[in-house]
Order: C-alpha cells, then sequence, then structure tokens
C-alpha cells in the first residue's frame, strides 16, 4: 500500500539518524592490534614517596596515592574487558642519557588488591619484612641509588594508559643531571611530593617541582615542610624612678653581658655552598651561612658550627663574634677549615652544651657552583649564590 510504503520510509530514515547520532556520542576506543602507548590528562594514581636506601641498601619504598573519591580494584574489569594496574620499573642504564622510552620498562610488577580513595598504597622492598614498615604489598629490591624511573601505567589487550613517573640518578661532573631528573636520595631519606596551598598534592606534572629532598621519611602521611616560626624578642621593661632616692649618688656601672640573653632565639642556617665553581676553590670558598633572626646582636662565642653526615668536623667560635640583628653572615672554608663534601652532605649548628640549634637537610650531589639554600620553608638547589644576603633560588 502507498501510504504505509512511506511511513517505513520515514521511520527507515529516523532509525538511520538516531544510528549517527549515537554513533557521535560513544566514546572512541582503540582497535589497534598491537597495544598502543597513551598519555593520561586525568591522573587517577601517583608517585607521592620514593625510598632507594634505608639502613641498608635492600630497604627500599614506594607510596603511591589514589587522588580519586572512590576506591580503586586494580584488577577491574571495564569498558569490557581487564584494565590491570602496573608498576614499570627503568633501570640506571635506561635513564642514563635523559628520559628514557617510557614504552619499553626494564621489569613490570602488576599491583594487587585495591587503593581507598583519597588514601595511600604502600610497596616495599624484602629488606624492609617483616614488621620493618606496613607495607600493603612486597617486592624484590630492584631500585638503583646509581639511578632510574618509575612509572605508574594501566594495561588492556589493546593499549598502555601512563598515569605518572619520575626519574633520579646520582650526578657527578662528568655525569650531570638531565631535564626532570632528580639527585639520588640520601640513605633513610626520600623524595617527596610537596602539597600546595590547599594540603593538596601538588601535581604540575614537573617532577622537579612537584617533589623534595627530605631528610626523614613519612611513609603513608603527606609530608609538610617545617615551618620556621619568627620570635620577636622580649623587650626589656625600665623599673619606675624611685622619688626619694638621694639626688647626687653615681649610677652602678652595668656588668658586659658575654652570654646572650634567655628570649633571644638562635641563628639558624641557610645556605650551604659546598662546590665552588672555578675558578673559586673548595679550600677557601666554600660556605656555610647563619641568619640571625633577632633584632638584637648574637654573641656565637662557645657555638660550634658541624659538617658531615657520619664523619663530622667541627668549627668552635672561641672567642666573642657578634652576629648584628636580621642578618645573614657567611663563614668561609678558608676561616672555619671546615670542608663540605660534594656528595652526601649536611650542616649543623650546636649549642653551649653540643645540642643541635640547627641544621639543614641533607643533600646528595652538589654540581658545581650549585648552592644548598632555605627558602620558602625548604631546602632546595639554587644557581645563584648569595653569602651575606636573603636567599634568591635560580
Amino acid at each position: 500500500m502507498p501510504g504505509m510504503s512511506r511511513v517505513a520510509q520515514h521511520l527507515r530514515v529516523g532509525i538511520a539518524l538516531l544510528s549517527v547520532l549515537l554513533l557521535i556520542c560513544l566514546p572512541l576506543q582503540a582497535t589497534a592490534a598491537s597495544p598502543s602507548f597513551l598519555s593520561s590528562s586525568i591522573p587517577k594514581v601517583i608517585i607521592t614517596e620514593l625510598q632507594t636506601a634505608g639502613d641498608t641498601s635492600s630497604q627500599e619504598f614506594i607510596e603511591i596515592y589514589n587522588l580519586t573519591d572512590v576506591d580503586i580494584d586494580f584488577a577491574d574489569t571495564v569498558h569490557g574487558g581487564k584494565e590491570l594496574w602496573k608498576l614499570q620499573f627503568f633501570s640506571a642504564a635506561n635513564t642514563s642519557t635523559g628520559a628514557p622510552d617510557w614504552s619499553k620498562p626494564s621489569a613490570t610488577i602488576s599491583l594487587q588488591g585495591t587503593i581507598p580513595a583519597g588514601g595511600y598504597y604502600l610497596l616495599a622492598s624484602t629488606g624492609y619484612l617483616p614488621g620493618g614498615i606496613d607495607a600493603d604489598q612486597e617486592y624484590n629490591p630492584r631500585l638503583s641509588d646509581t639511578g632510574g624511573g618509575l612509572q605508574i601505567v594501566t594495561t588492556t589487550t589493546t593499549t598502555t594508559t601512563a598515569y605518572d613517573h619520575l626519574m633520579w640518578k646520582q650526578s657527578s661532573a662528568d655525569k650531570p643531571l638531565v631535564r626532570g631528573q632528580w639527585p639520588t636520595p640520601a640513605a633513610k631519606a626520600s623524595l617527596q611530593r610537596l602539597p600546595n596551598d590547599e594540603d593538596l598534592y601538588q601535581n604540575t606534572d614537573n617532577s622537579l617541582t612537584d617533589f623534595v629532598a627530605a631528610a626523614e621519611i613519612s611513609p603513608k602521611d603527606m609530608w609538610r615542610p617545617v615551618v620556621v616560626e619568627e620570635i620577636v624578642p622580649i623587650e626589656p621593661t625600665t623599673p619606675p624612678i624611685d622619688e626619694e632616692e638621694p639626688i647626687g649618688l653615681e649610677e652602678p656601672s652595668i656588668p658586659e653581658i658575654v652570654g646572650n640573653p634567655a628570649e633571644l632565639m638562635s641563628p639558624y642556617l641557610t645556605e650551604l655552598l659546598p662546590n665552588p665553581a672555578a675558578p673559586l676553590k673548595d679550600e677557601t670558598d666554600e660556605f656555610i651561612e647563619l641568619y640571625n633572626p633577632n633584632e638584637a646582636a648574637f654573641n656565637l662565642k662557645g657555638y660550634t658550627l658541624e659538617v658531615g653526615t657520619t664523619t663530622l668536623h667541627d668549627f668552635t667560635f672561641t672567642e666573642d663574634f657578634i652576629v648584628p640583628g636580621r642578618t645573614y653572615t657567611a663563614f668561609y672554608s678558608k676561616d672555619t677549615r671546615l670542608s663540605l663534601t660534594n656528595t652526601g652532605g649536611q650542616a649543623r649548628l650546636l649549642g653551649l652544651e653540643g645540642n643541635v640549634l640547627s641544621e639543614s637537610q641533607p643533600y646528595t650531589s652538589a654540581d658545581d657552583g650549585m648552592a644548598w639554600v632555605f627558602a620558602d620553608g625548604i631546602w632546595q638547589w639554587s644557581a645563584n649564590a648569595t653569602p651575606g644576603l636573603i636567599n634568591s633560588v635560580t
């Protein structure tokens, strides 16, 4: 019948249009016969802490964090197939000349279990177990101090999606760090992801700004920089004048104060130059800088500068040395005879009783001319040494 044929024709046109709209709205699926390497614009899981050596080289751990508000099953079924979460390792050889081919890991482990929403998952080496650290998964040591890389990925039968990676290396004069590489953390220390102003993990896809070398580990906890609070000294009060005091008597002389008033805050370390660039020399131009936060001057007599992590050397101020208030003062190796090692060093200020009043975070490898400075609440490298001046990070 003619009327029925026109209805069928309209139906066929409508179904065709609906099919086109559905195809447009559906997400594109990978159809390649072999796996392809993709980058994710919205990370789900990130690396938040890395330790390559504890008390021994076999003690190491990797901390990861779930950025989403839902639990993630590491062996979940998505898109009609298995999406498996994995941690990929890249050896020192992979990263010696720069970023590796991220599609060719030297080893891979499959993550197990579940990582909670907004929570941590800790992978620890056999050297930490049993009982040495609260780990969610064990793995054999494979993180080298010489250098390496880590990457978190998900894999299906057709794709590999990367979510985060981190690189480190022991640098030297003939093997400097390249873009994106952190110096290997010192023993018992770690690389820690920084929190932002909202106390959330910083994630700019630049590990050099997102991480910091921390002197202490904090597995399954967010690392926060130590805030040095300024202490305002108490102003001395002037006793009232006794009007009945006989006039004409000489005022008693005020004895000189040898020590520092109890209300003064101790100076603290703000900058180290372990490896001066030529033509400067180690034996004369290395320096340790202190800052006096008080309005009043501070006498360093009896105080000690100490350097080193295992083998220690020190210099004690045996005579009066007055540091003016609110000033930075640099103490050079030509005067103190203190030598800062180029690898794995640290400095401290000791009080009259030998107690530690201030200490720098330990550094790993110091490139020529790089200063280890305390700025913005953290210790970090700067290409701009500023002895006797406020620190400027470059």
